[in-house]
């Protein structure tokens, strides 16, 4: 068996081609044409909604940004407001631990998404309708070009008369 991807030789046994990653095992069963009988990936429960687990990663992911770029932007406004006011800049510096705590659980919220089942790919997908007959094309009148009718590039082309050709 070769793989489709990139073309290296492999045996029917591997389920993913060494050298591009492709799994060939959907492969083999694509082209076998015998349906998958099981989950590609994990199980999920009775009240789990697809995605729910790559939405809950995403939330994590702004949630440890936005604490990142809080915690940044007061300790820079205490800094600055410190030369002005010192025990004032120093309250908004420490109140930067505030956004550290907010990455700190979008951090655990991105681990916590680690845990949650996977989405269930499941094989048996519905299947697209047919598409209705087209209706009836009209035919077009054929096409008639008038006898006076010009090209475009009719009168440009005098501009490429040859320069050597003029006295």
């Amino acid at each position: 068996m070769y793989c489709p991807s990139c073309g290296t030789e492999t045996t029917d046994d591997k389920k993913y081609c060494r050298a591009c990653g492709v799994n060939l095992h959907a492969v083999s069963e694509l082209l076998t044409g015998q349906p998958r009988q099981s989950l590609d990936t994990g199980t999920a429960g009775p009240g789990d909604k697809p995605g729910k687990r790559r939405k809950v990663l995403g939330q994590g992911f702004i949630l440890t940004w936005v604490g990142l770029v809080l915690a940044c932007l007061l300790a820079a406004i205490g800094d600055s407001v410190s030369s002005v006011n010192k025990p004032v800049g120093d309250l908004i510096a420490n109140l930067g631990a505030i956004g550290a705590i907010i990455m700190m659980a979008g951090i655990g919220v991105m681990i916590y998404s680690r845990f949650l089942p996977k989405t269930p790919v499941l094989a048996d997908r519905p299947k697209p309708k047919a598409l209705s007959a087209p209706a009836q094309a009209i035919d077009l009148p054929p096409k008639r070009i008038p006898d006076g009718m010009l090209s475009v590039t009719e009168h440009t082309t005098y501009k490429l008369e040859n320069p050597a050709d003029k006295p």
